[in-house]
């Protein structure tokens, strides 16, 4: 963990205005902020596509741990499974964005009514006992 952020236990997210009014717009702050810190992690500029896809991927992550609705799984509701996923989703999520520093490689484009050969997929390994 980033040694500024040491001294903090829990953090609050307001995802549903529950806490603060919506004209606060809190959230559209917190957005800013995930940003540039995301734009930072890949070494670009805040405006380059991937950082808005970053950033999107990660709240739907937290909204996914926290709704209900989702058959997904169970919803953890212990202090202790709380952290430990906020833990992964963070430490997932981190790996993930590093890990798209380097442009994706162009695709060369299609033309209409055309489609491309599927890709070989490697064999799979049987699963050992």
């Amino acid at each position: 963990m980033d040694p500024r952020f040491a001294h903090i236990d829990s953090w609050i997210f307001d995802l549903d205005n529950t806490l603060y009014p919506a004209s606060a717009d809190l959230f559209a702050l917190i957005d800013v902020r995930m940003g540039e810190y995301i734009a930072e992690l890949l070494g670009c500029r805040p405006d380059d596509p991937r950082v808005r896809r970053s950033v999107t991927s990660v709240q739907l992550q937290c909204l996914a741990a926290i709704d209900r609705r989702l058959p997904l799984h169970s919803v953890p509701t212990t202090p202790a499974a709380i952290a430990d996923l906020a833990d992964h989703i963070a430490r997932f999520s981190i790996g993930g964005i590093t890990g798209l520093r380097a442009p994706a490689p162009r695709r060369s484009p299609t033309r209409p009514g055309t489609r491309r050969a599927p890709r070989a997929r490697p064999a799979r390994r049987p699963l050992r006992p």
